[in-house]
């Protein structure tokens, strides 16, 4: 069943370029639609990028496997006595142009996953203050380990950790309720 805008369109008198306009004006946009695409695709890099480091991981180890046995076998002949001028020479250009290149690159990829690994930590620890500070603004200065601990994902171990980390850098007091447990009272 087509969509009620159909009942506001102009009449089709060789004006085909106003009715176009009108049900581009009448449904969503374009830029809505690769919005909402977009923000769904940012929530779910997670297994993409996991995935992406299992792939480096994978090709660091196989250009390693291949490129440190040619660069062993090729210092091994370079630097053997016995081994004449003419395959010292063969052995140091295997190694330039078949150990080397391997090995760069993975130690290249090595560090771009040591470089990935900092920021994400980094990025980890700004999104656990953000969702601290809300917590604060949002409960008017108090904040429960339990509550806190299942909105981030923490241990209650952990949990436990940042928030007295948390208390004594912005002198916080600890009041025992009822029940046993412990909330946390941030002055605002």
């Amino acid at each position: 069943m087509p969509g009620p805008w159909l009942d506001d369109l102009p009449s089709c008198h060789g004006r085909t370029g106003d009715v176009t306009a009108t049900i581009l004006s009448k449904s969503p946009s374009f830029s809505e639609n690769v919005s909402k695409l977009g923000n769904t695709y940012l929530r779910d890099t997670g297994a993409g990028t996991e995935f992406m480091r299992l792939l480096k991981k994978i090709v660091i180890g196989l250009l390693l496997l291949c490129g440190l046995p040619i660069s062993l076998m090729a210092m091994v002949y370079s630097f053997n006595p016995e081994t004449s001028q003419e395959d010292k020479d063969g052995a140091i250009a295997a190694f330039i142009f078949f150990g080397l290149p391997p090995v760069v690159i993975s130690g290249l990829l090595m560090h771009s996953l040591h470089q990935q690994h900092r920021s994400d930590a980094k990025r980890s620890d700004r999104e656990l203050e953000q969702l601290f500070l809300a917590e604060l603004q949002a409960n008017g200065g108090n904040i429960n380990p339990i509550i806190f601990a299942t909105k981030s994902d923490l241990t209650l171990d952990e949990t436990k950790v940042f928030l007295d980390e948390k208390a004594v850098q912005l002198n916080a007091l600890y009041e025992a309720t009822e029940t046993g447990g412990v909330i946390y009272r941030f002055p605002l």
